[in-house]
């Protein structure tokens, strides 16, 4: 449901193995880490050799912040994104076991990306304010996953009013948004649960500490109850494809 590359950044990754992540400018293309062409200034270092290791009693005490761009593999695209996070050393997974220099790597953890990546799937008759929300979610879900819940309470709300649940009582009083799900409910009695487990945890982000253990991956399965929602209220339409199927068959061949 949410992007592949969104669930394998929730946990650290090696590097050299970075997710395929998909751009978020022209999302076709995959943003890749460029190779150097021009001579390696000090800051092109490889991060793992920034710290003096030998001042370490244990080199997996070596952590640190790391900044890079990655660059869109396609060629009429070429968007360069800029990305920053944790570094860290761990025991590494890809080892030679005939170089034990090699048993330990530099390891990352996102926590920025500009401009952002994009965490969610939506059709393109999804309505504007829902996915601006969403995309908030990709802007705030690696520095700040209580945050990012508030963003996915935003995008309830914003469908709640793209499906026609006013945010206001007759007499122009505010309606929370249970009583706007409630009435949602009544037609949508499913995907309304989804919406409302969705919104309590928003409301954790918005409203109280709770929220300050939720992770990524929290905040990504959210995400996808919201998604479930949008798929079944913003189908694609396959009216076309299906009435040329029905010719199809009835003359049992291939026909315009």
């Amino acid at each position: 449901m949410v992007k592949r590359h969104a669930r394998e950044l929730t946990i650290g990754f090696q590097d050299g193995f970075w997710p395929s992540i998909e751009c978020p400018v022209c999302q076709s293309g995959v943003l890749t880490v460029p190779k150097k062409v021009d001579k390696p200034a000090e800051d092109d270092v490889p991060v793992e050799y920034r710290w003096p290791v030998s001042s370490y009693e244990d080199p997996m005490d070596i952590e640190g912040v790391f900044t890079m761009h990655l660059r869109c593999t396609k060629s009429t695209c070429a968007a360069v994104i800029a990305v920053s996070g944790d570094m860290f050393v761990d025991p590494n997974e890809n080892y030679d076991t005939h170089d034990y220099s090699s048993q330990l790597a530099t390891f990352y953890r996102v926590r920025s990306f500009y401009p952002p990546i994009l965490v969610a799937e939506y059709t393109e008759d999804v309505p504007d304010e829902v996915v601006k929300q969403l995309r908030r979610v990709g802007t705030l879900v690696w520095m700040d996953a209580p945050a990012a819940m508030t963003a996915v309470r935003s995008a309830v709300e914003a469908l709640m009013t793209a499906q026609g649940v006013s945010a206001t009582t007759q007499s122009n009083k505010f309606r929370n948004l249970d009583d706007r799900l409630d009435e949602f409910g009544r037609t949508e009695t499913d995907l309304a649960k989804f919406l409302r487990a969705a919104k309590w945890v928003g409301n954790q982000g918005t409203h109280t500490n709770a929220a300050s253990d939720a992770t990524p991956k929290d905040v990504l399965d959210m995400v996808e109850y919201v998604e479930i929602a949008l798929t079944a209220l913003y189908a694609p339409d396959y009216a076309d494809a299906l009435a040329r199927a029905d010719r199809i068959h009835q003359a049992k061949g291939l026909v315009p």
